[in-house]
């Protein structure tokens, strides 16, 4: 099985310093929510990202597995992360 990317939603805007506490993921700012996405390698590390959300005080919206590079910002679009800078 490879890697998978997911898309982690979390209730309210993350800071800076919360956000370097997911290395190798990107987190992204939308309205009311922070969205952490990113490759995850098995289902412990999936866990290990949950318990780490927890740990912060991070309110778990929603988790789910994304197409490769996508990730969904509002009601349905999909952005790419970086698009346009290849």
């Amino acid at each position: 099985m490879g890697v998978m990317r997911y898309e982690l939603r979390v209730a309210g805007r993350m800071s800076e310093l919360a956000c370097h506490g997911f290395p190798g993921m990107q987190v992204i700012p939308v309205p009311a929510q922070s969205i952490i996405y990113g490759q995850v390698a098995d289902d412990a590390h999936l866990h290990d990202l949950l318990a780490l959300c927890q740990s912060m005080g991070l309110r778990v919206i929603s988790v789910q597995e994304t197409p490769s590079s996508a990730v969904t910002t509002d009601g349905g679009s999909v952005s790419t992360p970086g698009a346009g800078s290849s």
